[in-house]
């Protein structure tokens, strides 16, 4: 109901109507609350395999009754029905499980989302159903390992079982911004790429070309190193066992060539510096610094891709070389 309070009726004959007996009823009756005081209240959502009901507080904290043959109430105990709900135990039976988002039951087991997107499973697991790689029924939840039996399932959004197997539904990565946004065509640069669900991240690509030195700092941040590419613009995209993050605005990187000097006008000035000089070159709309020798530019300005002006810094009598650097070198 509105309220969260849940009704049941038909076949009781392991207590699963949770309302303290086992005698079948065709009308429902409300589910009582644990240990049959009151009743539950608060619930968003509600699952039923065979003979063991299972339900999601508002609070994220999951209750069950019924059929326990195989563990399936979580409660840390093995081949005890109960007729009223009892709250599911935390991972190797310690507080409670919470902060769950979903839940689902299924022959004789049950799965629960948790809001940071991890997946626990409980009761038989003869066919591998509960995911550990055990092979062995569990009576309190065990997370479910992650493709391959690394580290764990990630990034989860729903789950559901049938008979002897599971299924988890992951949400697929997203990139939302790239930082730098654009490099040198030779690569190696780090490059910081921010979004969701970046956990378990096996790859990032810059347009078809892998990158590498890939480490993913969180969920939302990962670095990698630029591979080499041609002159343009690439999508950079992430890819984890959920997917393959989708092309959106901010998952760019443009590959530039790095600037060019080949004439100055003029080619000496006073030590005093003061002289302005004309660049010209290729490549050089972005400049972020003109050197003559070791010192800087008092002052630059780019008029296009091929030619800036620079005011020359003091210096020693001799010949320095002048160099622009812009994103992508020098």
């Amino acid at each position: 109901t509105a309220a969260g309070h849940v009704y049941a009726w038909g076949l009781d004959n392991h207590g699963q109507l949770g309302n303290g007996t086992t005698t079948s009823i065709q009308t429902p009756v409300e589910v009582e609350g644990v240990g049959g005081t009151g009743h539950l209240s608060n619930i968003v959502a509600i699952s039923d395999g065979y003979a063991d009901p299972m339900a999601l507080a508002s609070t994220g904290h999951v209750y069950t009754w019924g059929y326990d043959n195989w563990g399936e109430l979580g409660d840390g105990i093995t081949g005890t029905d109960s007729s009223t709900p009892v709250e599911v135990k935390g991972p190797g039976g310690t507080g409670n499980l919470s902060s769950v988002v979903a839940v689902s039951a299924d022959y004789a087991n049950e799965y629960a989302v948790t809001a940071a997107g991890h997946l626990y499973a409980w009761g038989a697991d003869g066919g591998g159903e509960l995911g550990d790689g055990a092979h062995t029924t569990k009576n309190t939840p065990v997370e479910v390992e992650g493709v391959g039996g690394t580290g764990h399932l990630a990034n989860v959004l729903a789950a559901s079982g049938g008979y002897g197997d599971a299924f988890a539904l992951v949400a697929p990565p997203t990139v939302t911004k790239v930082t730098p946004a654009s490099g040198p065509i030779a690569g190696g640069t780090t490059v910081a790429i921010t979004g969701t669900d970046f956990a378990g991240a096996t790859a990032v690509h810059f347009g078809t070309t892998t990158a590498s030195t890939l480490t993913v700092t969180s969920t939302t941040k990962i670095t990698v190193t630029s591979p080499s590419g041609s002159v343009g613009t690439v999508t950079v995209t992430v890819t984890t066992p959920g997917g393959t993050s989708p092309d959106v605005a901010g998952d760019v990187f443009g590959y530039r060539d790095v600037p060019a000097v080949t004439s100055l006008s003029p080619t000496t000035g006073s030590t005093t510096g003061g002289t302005v000089v004309t660049v010209t070159g290729a490549n050089l709309s972005a400049a972020s610094s003109v050197d003559f020798g070791a010192m800087g530019a008092t002052s630059f300005t780019v008029t296009s891709t091929t030619t800036l002006t620079a005011t020359t810094p003091a210096e020693s009598a001799g010949t320095v070389t002048v160099t622009v650097t812009t994103p992508s070198g020098t």
